[in-house]
């Protein structure tokens, strides 16, 4: 492939940390309130217009280096793509019309959905205020904008679910949680959505006080304050913004026998279930870093099981969300071979994937490649070559 034909990213600056703070979580209202802070650095001159992503989310404020009540726009042209009255209701119009919208809002493009104006004033104060030479282009290096958004996420309809049982018994009430479902990071708070735009993370979360926080990231503090927590993360490994999980419920954990690094969530009353489903899995992550001669990049490595994920397996930085039907009794040895090669497969997923991320879609074929040859050479590993060769083949008669 020539150079040429590669897609060029367009963005006009770079994103070196990210802050996200949720400070109301409302399970009644399926409801997210919090905001997040961006740290950018310009690469060009003129640099006058920040365009971030954002959907499905109400947008308060806009803070830029303490300079509040920064105008800004917001346009989802995704919304609706035909207009109610539009004549041109047919499955080729539809399509032409998703894909125009979806370029004018990709992050790579250097657009988004939502657009924020920096004041002039403000241009001219940080630029006297960073260190300039002679050279044109290089003052923009020391040129630094700190962006503070303020939003909310209510009644989301997908990036995150919230599960709410329907009646109000006890252990109803303790089985409410909610997690991320995808890599659609800008369902849930305002990000550059691009898996090539890695950034190091805060994230701090308050909830109540009898709530669990699992999120990407190591957990550096943990404080209780009136009946409520604060839980503070951080991502010391650059990540893109897809590759942020989140998971928030009653949780109840157990940390791998073999390795402080891995620890394990469930639902209430599902821990013997939790203990025996995932008991193995310091193996595949020893045995990736045998093979690959190089260790994982994060400090520890977290598996929260929910109810009704949308997939069974979702990897995230440091942490895989899985559907809480993988767990299984000791009694019950046919499960063991799918729910381990799912939760290898996500371990694996922490070296090519999240990690070792993709600079376009074009890449995502190699990626997930790797990972599931890392997987199945587990697998193979684990149960045998008579037993791999059986369950490949029944996967390939499947599909």
């Amino acid at each position: 492939m020539e150079l040429e034909e590669l897609r060029q990213v367009t963005r006009s600056f770079v994103l070196s940390h990210q802050t996200l703070c949720i400070t109301g979580v409302s399970f009644d209202k399926r409801c997210l309130v919090g905001y997040t802070e961006l740290t950018i650095h310009p690469l060009v001159k003129n640099f006058n217009v920040i365009k971030l992503n954002a959907r499905q989310l109400t947008i308060y404020a806009v803070t830029i280096n303490g300079e509040r009540n920064v105008k800004f726009s917001y346009d989802d042209p995704n919304i609706q793509i035909l207009s109610d009255d539009d004549p041109r209701r047919d499955l080729q119009s539809f399509l032409k019309r998703q894909q125009r919208f979806s370029e004018y809002v990709d992050p790579d493009e250097g657009n988004g959905e939502l657009t924020i104006f920096i004041p002039s004033h403000l241009q001219k104060q940080v630029q006297n205020s960073s260190t300039t030479d002679n050279d044109n282009n290089s003052h923009t290096s020391e040129i630094v904008y700190t962006v503070t958004i303020d939003f909310s996420l209510e009644r989301p309809e997908s990036g995150i679910h919230f599960f709410i049982p329907d009646d109000d018994a006890k252990l109803s009430r303790l089985s409410r949680h909610l997690f991320t479902t995808g890599h659609d990071a800008r369902l849930w708070f305002p990000c550059v959505d691009s898996y090539c735009e890695p950034a190091t993370w805060t994230i701090e979360v308050t909830v109540e006080e009898s709530l669990t926080v699992v999120a990407s990231g190591e957990l550096i503090e943990c404080t209780t304050n009136n009946e409520l927590k604060t839980y503070r993360f951080y991502l010391s490994t650059p990540a893109p913004a897809p590759f942020i999980g989140l998971a928030i419920g009653s949780f109840e954990s157990v940390v791998d026998s073999n390795t402080q690094e891995i620890s394990n969530y469930c639902l209430p009353d599902l821990l013997t279930l939790l203990t025996n489903t995932t008991s193995f899995v310091h193996e595949p992550l020893e045995y990736y870093e045998e093979l690959l001669n190089a260790s994982c990049q994060y400090p520890n490595y977290k598996q929260v099981f929910v109810t009704e994920p949308y997939a069974e397996c979702v990897p995230f930085a440091s942490m895989a969300i899985f559907n809480v039907n993988l767990l299984y009794p000791s009694t019950v040895i046919e499960a063991t071979w799918h729910a381990r090669s799912q939760m290898a497969f996500a371990l694996a997923n922490q070296f090519f994937g999240c990690f070792i991320t993709m600079r376009s879609w074009r890449d995502w074929w190699l990626l997930k490649g790797l990972a599931l040859y890392l997987a199945s050479l587990y697998t193979k590993r684990a149960f045998g070559n008579n037993e791999y060769r059986y369950n490949l083949n029944r996967v390939d008669n499947n599909n």
